[in-house]
């Protein structure tokens, strides 16, 4: 399951890297569905797919007209697991790429999950040192976060509410911009229940 489309993959196209575009890796939803004529009703069946913790993510489903390997799924967001809450908060403003984007105009409290380093260098410590001026706290001091950490701005300088390096236990966390949910487990940021499903994991609710 990936952005909202979830395709049947064959055993042979299992594995990392999977090429969804070569039809050998995958099957058709109509193939399945055809052993079950009548029964399949387009935003009412259901796909669901069992989480780590034993609940179920539950999705509505259409096919894609356009793409027989596709099928569409409407996620109800009651069933996703729910936000960790870091320093009062289940979420970010935005997750950024630090290297090119320019925090203007922000207010006191806003969050960003950066996807880049941001002034980790071993001159940090140097008195010649100076770091981009979009990461400067008021006072002209450089700030210094690692890829995968939550910053937060409190008016007048930078801070870490997630320490990425120093966190080990599954964190969730929403982007309040998109409402996309990520899931922390040690090592990087992923979507929270998108992902590979073993057929066990999976099932059909027509």
């Amino acid at each position: 399951m990936l952005n909202n489309v979830a395709r049947l993959i064959r055993p042979n196209g299992r594995g990392d890297g999977i090429d969804i575009a070569n039809p050998t890796n995958s099957s058709a939803w109509t193939r399945l569905l055809d052993l079950y004529p009548g029964k399949f009703r387009a935003g009412l069946s259901q796909l669901r797919f069992t989480q780590p913790a034993g609940n179920d993510v539950i999705a509505y489903i259409s096919l894609d007209p356009s793409d027989e390997f596709a099928m569409r799924l409407n996620v109800n967001l009651d069933t996703v697991p729910g936000n960790t809450i870091i320093s009062g908060r289940g979420t970010v403003d935005a997750v950024i790429n630090p290297e090119t984007f320019n925090p203007t105009g922000i207010v006191s409290g806003t969050r960003y999950l950066i996807l880049e380093d941001i002034n980790i260098t071993p001159l940090f410590n140097d008195p010649s040192f100076s770091g981009p001026v979009a990461w400067k706290n008021t006072d002209l001091s450089d700030f210094q976060a690692h890829a995968n950490d939550i910053i937060a701005w409190n008016g007048s300088a930078w801070s870490i509410v997630f320490d990425s390096a120093a966190v080990t236990a599954v964190t969730y966390i929403t982007n309040s911009y998109t409402g996309t949910q990520y899931k922390w487990s040690g090592g990087s940021w992923s979507k929270s229940y998108e992902g590979v499903y073993e057929a066990r994991l999976w099932r059909l609710i027509l």
